[in-house]
């Protein structure tokens, strides 16, 4: 019998349509930051995908700037990392293991060895956007 390989991924992504529909019916933004207080390290992740998408998402986000962020596509990069540095790292690397054929890096090794710097670095980030008191996770 052939496995189907998209099984996992549409069932995940299902999982999280669904999670993310109750959060929005709720009001609660980020369950983590709900229930302790402290925003957890993917927070301005969502918004900063939304950000390098479609530039001004919507009136609850600081508006788009074009003096600012800058013009174009450069200016959606910018307006995006303001919400997370990493959102042109991480979002590109959870899709390809996601729906990869491959291993990322070429053995399974490897691929186990980035997802630990990917985690490390989004640790790192947070802690710093912490310490910084960074105005879009204490905001």
């Amino acid at each position: 019998m052939k496995k189907n390989r998209w099984v996992l991924p549409a069932c995940i992504l299902l999982a999280a349509a669904g999670y993310a529909a109750v959060l929005l019916v709720t009001g609660i933004g980020c369950p983590i930051r709900y229930l302790t207080g402290i925003p957890c390290p993917g927070c301005g992740m969502t918004r900063a995908c939304i950000g390098l998408l479609f530039g001004d998402p919507a009136p609850m986000f600081p508006p788009y700037e074009p003096s600012v962020y800058g013009e174009g596509i450069l200016g959606n990069v910018r307006y995006a990392m303001h919400f997370h540095p990493l959102v042109l790292v991480v979002p590109p690397a959870l899709l390809y293991l996601l729906f990869g054929k491959k291993p990322l890096l070429g053995s399974a090794k490897r691929q186990w060895i980035l997802i630990g710097a990917l985690c490390g670095l989004m640790l790192a980030v947070w802690l710093v956007r912490l310490v910084l008191r960074d105005p879009v996770l204490l905001g």
